[in-house]
Order: structure tokens, then sequence, then C-alpha cells
């Protein structure tokens, strides 16, 4: 069933920009616009303008259908490319997409060997998280989030990520971030959870949030 553009010709479209004016309490470099191309997607004017070499956090703020998803991915797998040695942490809202990021990072050309799924956590596995550049895990479990049903993440998360901050800093190992679709998970961005992302920021970080 196809629906006329009529239908949607005052509909009201949500859009939320994001400033430099709004965090007055830090350093924030010039808001960059970019362009989509003639099919529509951001990737090749978001390259542009990201430099991997720079520590920061960059915010990606793009409307549905431009790409943002494999825009993400080209970053992911310029950083893995790269000359520095780095541990990629990929943050997704939903343990349900875990499995798509780990199979369309795969896709852009990046062995399965260097993915590191968050299913593996906790079960019976001869893969050492440490062997693989790419972490690909869930927003709740990156941010220490046990939900509603516990009072802390289990021991296994937890080992999971004390264990690869240990590795970090043993081989001073640089770490990035990349949260996907953040605002499905804006929720576990509290006072009491944020604190153990600080602690994995001092594996001198950078963060992309889309």
């Amino acid at each position: 069933m196809t629906l006329s553009k009529q239908y949607f010709q005052d509909f009201p479209i949500e859009f939320k920009q994001i400033n430099p004016e709004d965090f007055p309490n830090f350093e924030v470099d010039e808001k960059v616009g970019i362009s989509p191309n003639e099919q529509g997607y951001i990737n090749d004017a978001l390259q542009e303008n990201i430099n991997i070499d720079k520590k920061n956090t960059l915010v990606i703020n793009a409307a549905v259908g431009q790409g943002k998803t494999y825009s993400i991915i080209q970053i992911i797998k310029r950083y893995f490319e790269a000359d520095k040695d780095y541990v990629i942490f990929v943050a997704a809202p939903y343990t349900s997409l875990v499995q798509q990021y780990c199979h369309k990072i795969h896709e852009a050309g990046i062995p399965q060997e260097e993915i590191y799924s968050y299913n593996y956590i906790g079960n019976e596995t001869h893969i050492d998280a440490w062997d693989c550049h790419i972490q690909v895990l869930t927003v709740n479990a990156l941010l220490g989030n046990p939900g509603d049903d516990a009072f802390i993440n289990t021991e296994e998360k937890r080992n999971y990520l004390n264990y690869l901050v240990r590795k970090c800093e043993q081989y001073c190992r640089k770490a990035v971030f990349v949260y996907d679709e953040i605002h499905d998970a804006i929720h576990n961005f509290k006072e009491e959870l944020i604190f153990n992302h600080l602690e994995m920021e001092e594996c001198n970080s950078k963060k992309h949030l889309a």
C-alpha cells in the first residue's frame, strides 16, 4: 500500500539542533555544516571533516536515511586501518542490534577475528577480547547500566571492561568510543553511570556520537 505525499504535507518534523553555545563550560570548535550528495547521503562530506588523529568528542546530527550508520562504519574502518594502535568500542542501543553491527563491520572489509561481540561475554569461547581491535557491545554494558532488575552489572561484564582498561594502560593503546543511535540510549547518561565512562576515557580516548 502506497500513501500519497499529501498526507505528510503538514506533518511536524522534530529536529534538535546541537550548537556550540549549548556547552558553555567546554572548549568547543565551530559547528560544521555538511550537505548530502546527489543521492542524499552524507558519507563523503562527513569523512572530509573528520580528523582521526585529533582527540575530541564529535556529534553527528543528520536526518533519517542519510547514511549515518554507514558513515560511522567507514570511520571505524579508518581507525582500524590507521598506523596507530586503537581499541574501538562500538556501542549499540539494543542487544538485538549487536550482531547486525558485527555483520556490517565485517562486510566493510574488517576480518571477523578482529571483531569481539558482546554476545561472547560470559559464554564459553576461546576468543580473547584483547586480540580484537573492535569491540561491539551495548551502551548499557559500556556504561555499566544493570537495567531495572539488578543493582550492578554482571561480574562477567565488569571483568571484561576492567580487563580491557588494564590492557590499554599496560600497552598504551588508545581507545575510540562510537555511540550509534545515541538518542535511543540517552537514558544511560546519568550521573551515577557517566563516571564509568570517564574511568575508561583515561585510555586517551576519542568519541563519536551519532
